[in-house]
């Protein structure tokens, strides 16, 4: 059985200068600081709970067989402008999320309501988190929403935290018994709250982002339902606000690029440049004193990229199209 030590990825998770962290099954994913929390950068992908217990694989054209209350994921369908199959993750249904077992790596959790409500409070301290409002704030979702991988206007997104919401959607209901129904692709994104483990008549939340809105929404939804997980880490990360400022501004053009991107940002110093590709292997690195770098990407293969600023705490993706 396929093991993993525990001390080495908790202190991946807590410190500061962490860039990755890997799930069972190899996946890796960018770490981002938000306030005095580390996320994941990407949505969860992997196939086993952090045990090694293997999750079955329903596929959506199988997605409501039962037993529904079974722990299950499948592949997201590719939404509209992107081809990079890696960063969507996958759709995981409640029972999934909440299991004991764990489905983010040690050290890490599913993302609870408690935690989005600190971290949308923490990016727009004028959100509302009272139980009875759907709508947690007009502002958050545009910061966490990726500036590529959204049909048009995608109204707000920054992507200034990093976060890099993407809109895969979700599988819900269902046309033809028992395949999953999945709508909307391009034009919504939707996270499972994680925290208790599923039993019948738990009410179930989520966090929803669209993209005619930069509003970030609280809403209930069916345990059977397929939707993204981001993960958090257990630790709360020992840093201050100055040094993890999400308003930090960065543009990086042209976006798409052929031969040549510029990655510029304001009175700070880009410092340490990480380029993944669309599997989690670095293709590129480098050091920057300035605060602008010219990077010749023509070697690179057409595609989605994820930018990595570790010293600035900022991930942002770019497309290389020849």
């Amino acid at each position: 059985m396929k093991t993993l030590a525990l001390a080495p990825l908790i202190m991946m998770c807590v410190s500061t200068n962490a860039q990755t962290v890997s799930d069972y099954d190899g996946n890796i994913y960018p770490v981002i600081t938000i306030g005095n929390q580390k996320w994941m950068a990407s949505n969860l992908r992997t196939t086993h709970f952090n045990d090694g217990s293997p999750i079955t694989n329903a596929g959506y054209n199988n997605w409501y067989f039962d037993p529904l209350s079974e722990p299950r994921y499948c592949e997201t369908i590719i939404p509209p402008n992107t081809s990079d199959t890696a960063v969507l993750g996958y759709w995981y249904n409640y029972p999934a999320a909440g299991d004991t077992r764990n489905i983010c790596p040690l050290g890490w959790h599913v993302a609870t309501d408690a935690d989005w409500y600190q971290m949308v409070h923490y990016l727009d301290p004028n959100s509302d988190t009272s139980s009875i409002s759907t709508l947690e704030s007009a502002i958050a979702g545009g910061m966490l929403k990726d500036t590529l991988m959204w049909v048009s206007p995608n109204i707000g997104a920054t992507n200034s935290t990093g976060f890099s919401a993407i809109a895969v959607s979700s599988i819900n209901g269902s046309i033809m018994w028992p395949a999953g129904h999945v709508c909307c692709q391009g034009l919504n994104a939707s996270f499972w709250c994680g925290g208790p483990a599923w039993y019948p008549g738990l009410i179930c939340y989520d966090r929803s982002l669209d993209y005619m809105q930069a509003n970030i929404t609280r809403n209930t939804d069916n345990y059977s339902n397929g939707k993204s997980i981001r993960c958090v880490c257990d630790t709360l990360a020992v840093t201050s606000i100055e040094e993890n400022n999400y308003q930090i501004k960065i543009q990086a053009f042209p976006n798409p690029a052929n031969d040549r991107i510029n990655i510029t940002t304001e009175y700070k110093t880009l410092g340490k440049i990480l380029i993944y590709n669309s599997v989690g292997i670095i293709v590129y690195t480098a050091n920057s004193n300035d605060n602008n770098k010219l990077i010749n990407v023509s070697h690179l293969t057409n595609g989605i990229y994820l930018v990595a600023l570790p010293d600035l705490n900022k991930t942002f993706r770019i497309m290389i199209k020849h």
